[in-house]
Formats: C-alpha cells, structure tokens, sequence
C-alpha cells in the first residue's frame, strides 16, 4: 500500500508539482530576494508581522489576500492538473490522491506557512498554513453550494479571530481547537476540489472580440487570461506593488531628491518586477496559441500575427502596471506634475518594453521539454543581471538598449514563426515528423 502511494506521489510530482513549479518560480525568486533584505540581521523579524497582523485585521486581510491571490496559480495547477484525470479510473484509493495533492499543496504555501511559525509559533503557524491551503481549495470550485459556503465563513472565522500566543510550553485549548478545526476544514475542502476538478479545469465560455486579425487576437489573448488565469494578473500587480514599497523605502530613506536618481532606481526595479511578473502572464498565451494553433491555421492566421498578436497584449499589460507605478509613486514622494510626467513616462515605456522581452523569453524557453521552466528562469535571471547593469551604467537611457534588444528579439520571434521561402518545405516536414512523434 505504501509503495504505491509514493508511486502515486511520484506521479503527481512530475506532473502537478512541474506545473506549479513553473508558475511559482518567478514569485518564489522575488519572495527570496526581498526577504533575504527586510528579514536581515538588522532589518525585521517575522514576530513584527506576525503581531501587527494580529493586532490589525486590515493589514491581516491585505496580507492573507495578497498572498492567496499571488500563489493561486501554482494551487490551481496542483488542484486541477488535467493530465492526472485518468489516473481516477484506475484501482487507487482516493485518500492517496488527497495526500498527495495535499501535500504538493502544502509546499506551495511553505514560505506563507514559514513566516507565520517563526513569529508565533509551530502549532499556530501550522494551523494557519492548513487555512491558506483550504482558502485555495475552495477558489478553485467553480460552483457554490451551501456546503462551500459554510466552509467559506467558518475559515475566514479562524483567520479574522485572532488567537493569542501562549506563554508556557505546553500548548492550551485554544490552539488545539484552532489546529483541529483548520485541519477539518482543509480535509473536506480538498475532497470537495478534488471532485470539482474536471469542471474547473478549463473555461466554457467564449471570448467575443473584433477588429483585424492582430487586434482581434490580442482581444483573445488577453480575455483568455482575464477568464482562466486571472490569478496571474493579481500575481504581476502584486509584485509591481511590490517593486513600488522597494523604490519608495530606497528613495526615501537615502533622502534623493534629485528626479534624475528617482527615475534611475524606479526604472531598475521596476524593469525586475514587470519581467518576472508578466512572463507568468505570457506563458498561459503561449499556451493558448499551442491549443489553438489548427483554429489559427484554418483562420489563415500567420506566424508574424501570432507574434505581434501576443507581444501587443503582454505590452499593454505592461503599460498599464507601469502606469499604475508612476502615478502612485508620485504621489508617494509628493512629487509636481513635472516628476508625475517624467516617472509615468518612463514607467509606461518600460512596461512596453519589458513586456515585449519577456513574451518573446518566454517563446524561447517553452519548446515542450522537461527544462522549459529552468530554462525560462536562467533567462530572467540573465536579463535581470543585464538590465541592472544597464540602467547603473546609463540611466534611464537604458530604455534606447532595451527598445532596440526587445525590437531585435520580435523580429527573431517572427522570423522564427515565419520561416523563409526556401526552407518552407524543410521546416512544414519536420513539423509534420513532430506531430506524427506526438501522436
């Protein structure tokens, strides 16, 4: 029985934990560096977290939704892996299934989990780990019903109560009420996801859009995302706001006042944040284009479409992220309209730009192997290196460099997706060889 529960586990680790893993690097990598600076010997601890969450239920809820929103992706991935789907017709018990994806789930919120059992303690902080693991469990139901509603109000119950934080060893009532009753609900909410998790792995509804072709496709791509992977988007605006407390603290505790220093840190941190967060967004589009690529080809829709089609969408995403960053770290430093210009310009033309790299990193890095998600990371991580030095070296000039690389990568891209009239046919038979090898 043992032995085939851990070959179960195997399984779903290889198929379910690479999704999530796919999903949650880039967070994970930002979560790493930021805590590696706030958490230092002389910066905070995690029991300041703790306490001020537990004093003040807003910034509990700010924190909890933050958290529960930016990690969904990597939950939905562990939850709703359709390619696990067949596995349930065959003799296994499905109290290995909820194990399994239990535990693939648990590892997904293991830095949330982590934070919370160094400030207030193991049985506490396991309790509420167990909570943000049914919070995700429950979002991935796509139908109410009363039974998920009750458990909805009895879990946001145990996160907005606070429970103190006892002084002697042995744990009191209260935090074994607190543990067992976050650990029943955690145990039906999997059971409930577990069942729901063929009508929640896709979307049924169809996008309506119009315009030309490119337009139109980029009105899908983005609908698409708005529809299915919506978690990805909170995702990319948690960690531009992210980016924005960063800029804000450095700007303002090295007293700059100088608008030349100011757009010269805004424009490198938040070129890091935008490139992790919307290369998340970039691959579910990728994605959709690989599912769709047989509608694409009847509809006449050709490789240089697809990519501006998608280069568009990721690129106005970043506009408006940049936007949003420059208007409100204006405001944060009590900045003019003339330092409200300059940093909102500056913020709208690198979300273009960074968009535009990061789909065409991701267009490289995804060619359906094993190391497409090491691969997409050793990228970012060379981009991020580039960029950093880019912009130390020529300030907010580096935006002329990253103009003329993601120009360059687009046209890579396209002629990739469009190969030329003397290796059409060499390039339609490998093509052909490669669906009949996946067939």
């Amino acid at each position: 029985m043992l032995r085939r529960f851990l070959l179960l586990l195997l399984v779903v680790i290889r198929t379910a934990g690479r999704a999530a893993f796919q999903r949650a690097a880039p967070l994970y990598l930002a979560i790493g560096i930021v805590a590696a600076i706030v958490f230092s010997g002389n910066g905070m601890s995690a029991s300041d977290v703790t306490t001020f969450a537990e004093d003040s239920i807003p910034f509990r809820a700010a924190l909890w939704l933050l958290w529960l929103s930016a990690t969904m992706p990597a939950a939905r991935a562990v939850l709703c892996e359709p390619s696990l789907f067949l596995l349930r017709s065959l003799p296994i018990p499905r109290t290995h299934f909820y194990v399994a994806h239990g535990l693939l789930l648990f590892a997904v919120e293991l830095p949330f989990g982590t934070l919370f059992v160094r400030g207030i303690g193991l049985l506490l902080g396991l309790s509420l780990t167990f909570l943000a693991m049914a919070a995700h469990a429950l979002f991935t139901l796509r139908r109410r019903s009363i039974e998920s509603v009750l458990l909805a109000l009895m879990l946001l119950a145990l996160v907005l109560i606070p429970v103190r934080i006892p002084i002697p060893i042995a744990a009191p009532i209260p935090i074994l009420l607190h543990l067992g009753m976050s650990t029943l609900v955690l145990s039906r909410c999997l059971i409930l996801s577990f069942d729901a998790a063929p009508q929640s792995a896709g979307s049924v509804d169809r996008p309506l859009v119009g315009g030309p072709a490119v337009v139109a496709l980029c009105l899908a791509y983005l609908l698409t995302v708005w529809r299915a992977q919506w978690t990805l988007l909170l995702r990319a605006l948690f960690l531009v706001l992210l980016g924005l407390g960063i800029v804000y603290f450095s700007v303002h505790n090295n007293q700059l006042t100088t608008p030349a220093l100011r757009g010269t840190i805004s424009l490198g941190v938040l070129a890091g944040v935008l490139l992790l967060g919307l290369a998340g967004v970039a691959g579910p589009i990728r994605r959709s284009e690989r599912q769709a690529e047989w509608l694409l080809q009847v509809c006449g829709t050709s490789g240089a479409q697809r990519i501006w089609a998608g280069a568009l969408a990721i690129g106005l995403l970043g506009v408006l992220l940049g936007a949003l960053h420059g208007l409100l770290l204006s405001w944060l430093l009590d900045g003019d309209w003339r330092l409200l210009l300059r940093l909102g310009s500056v913020a709208m033309a690198a979300g273009m730009i960074v968009g535009v790299i990061g789909f065409c990193l991701v267009r490289w890095a995804q060619r359906g192997t094993k190391a497409d998600s090491d691969r997409l990371l050793l990228a970012q991580l060379f981009t991020l290196l580039v960029w950093v030095l880019l912009t130390w070296m020529f300030h907010e000039l580096a935006l002329l460099c990253g103009l003329l690389s993601a120009f360059w990568m687009l046209l890579w891209a396209t002629t990739a997706a469009t190969p030329s009239a003397t290796a059409s046919g060499r390039w339609l038979r490998l093509r052909r060889e490669r669906e009949k090898g996946d067939h």
